[in-house]
């Protein structure tokens, strides 16, 4: 297990408890109590080291196991990305689509499988941003907010979530099941080995296919009720004759035949990228820089009636915005790797809070706050690393 992700014994990141504890609705709290390993992993739920001082391994079944057998199966799709954020509506309300065709799998038995799609979903977990549904070009799993972090981060050239039914052997055997489909680098080494963050990204000669990317497709166990309630239930299909805690189909031959941007040919994490770094003296104002789920300098301090230039800039892996509410400011929202600069003039002495308004940011923890005050107090901006 990633210690970058998961930490240690004696600090253990990626803790369900605090999700559980922003989610709003009875429903995902439960929902997330018997499928945690959609935001984390239990501390009891982790293996330790002989030594103590390192998690190893994930003592309950996941999607993200090291051991897969060979099946066969093909799969066209296309991610059409139209909406940048989650919606404010139903999770089933989006622009944004996936349009699957000649979908097929089996399973080691032999047990034949297509899927029949009903419509995108938006997973209504904290702090989760999904694009309304269907994302391109992005980072998402790892640390990112997004995605099981039992994965690692990954650049996806697409991936959607959305509602469907499974078809086996010609006959429908479960409906309103939640599909997971990314189209991403290549995570699984030559011998199928899940690849942890620290070890990304892979080179091809080390990949289990010899290529950069593969198509993952997960039929998690997560069923939309006649109500609209999500629950944990398993997947009804006739493999051993026993429900299943979920599909992972692996499809590790694909091709991207057509993307509106051009990707590297060997990806790499956002903070390996090659880019001048922005400084201080290179923006006007105060720099500000956000990520999943912080912003540095947490607190930054002005005077009032004086111009205050603020310069954001997105450092992470997915669509950001800034915002003072009480002062009407606002940055558009910005891709990875971009800024924008925002210009005001505070009058009164106060300390304004600040925050990204992408649904789930604010409360994931991208907040912080302006200090207004008369000078002769401490002026220093301070940095506080989350």
């Amino acid at each position: 297990m990633s210690q970058k992700v998961f930490g240690t014994p004696d600090d253990p990141k990626s803790l369900v408890q605090p999700v559980i504890e922003r989610a709003k609705k009875p429903p995902i709290k439960q929902l997330l109590r018997e499928f945690p390993i959609l935001v984390g992993l239990p501390p009891k739920a982790r293996a330790v080291s002989a030594d103590g001082n390192s998690y190893t391994h994930s003592k309950i079944p996941t999607p993200f196991s090291d051991h897969g057998e060979v099946i066969d199966g093909s799969f066209d799709i296309t991610y059409v990305d139209r909406q940048a954020e989650d919606g404010m509506g139903k999770p089933t309300q989006s622009q944004d689509e996936v349009k699957m065709r000649n979908v097929r799998f089996t399973d080691p038995q032999g047990n034949e499988y297509t899927l029949e799609q009903k419509t995108i979903f938006q997973p209504p977990i904290p702090g989760y941003q999904t694009g309304g549904g269907v994302f391109t070009n992005r980072y998402h799993h790892g640390l990112t907010g997004t995605g099981s972090p039992l994965m690692p981060r990954v650049y996806s050239w697409g991936a959607s979530y959305s509602l469907g039914s499974i078809v086996a052997n010609g006959e429908v055997v479960d409906k309103n099941r939640v599909f997971h489909w990314m189209t991403t680098q290549t995570v699984r080494t030559e011998n199928y080995r899940l690849a942890i963050e620290e070890e990304l990204p892979l080179a091809p000669e080390d990949t289990i296919a010899g290529q950069i990317h593969h198509t993952h497709l997960i039929v998690l166990p997560v069923k939309i009720t006649s109500a609209g309630v999500p629950e944990f239930q398993p997947v009804n299909i006739p493999y051993t004759g026993t429900k299943q805690p979920f599909m992972h189909i692996m499809y590790e031959e694909d091709e991207v035949t057509e993307a509106p941007f051009d990707p590297p040919q060997r990806i790499t994490q956002p903070d390996e990228e090659t880019r001048s770094p922005t400084t201080q003296e290179e923006v006007p104002g105060i720099l500000i820089e956000g990520s999943e789920f912080f912003f540095d300098p947490h607190t930054i301090r002005a005077t009032p009636g004086e111009k205050v230039v603020i310069t954001f800039r997105n450092v992470g892996s997915i669509a950001h915005n800034f915002v003072i509410g009480d002062l009407g400011v606002r940055t558009p929202t910005i891709q990875p790797g971009q800024t924008a600069t925002v210009r005001f003039t505070p009058e009164q002495p106060d300390v304004y809070g600040f925050w990204c308004a992408v649904p789930g940011h604010q409360d994931a923890g991208m907040q912080g706050r302006l200090v207004v005050e008369e000078q002769g107090a401490t002026t220093d901006n301070e940095s506080t690393s989350q």
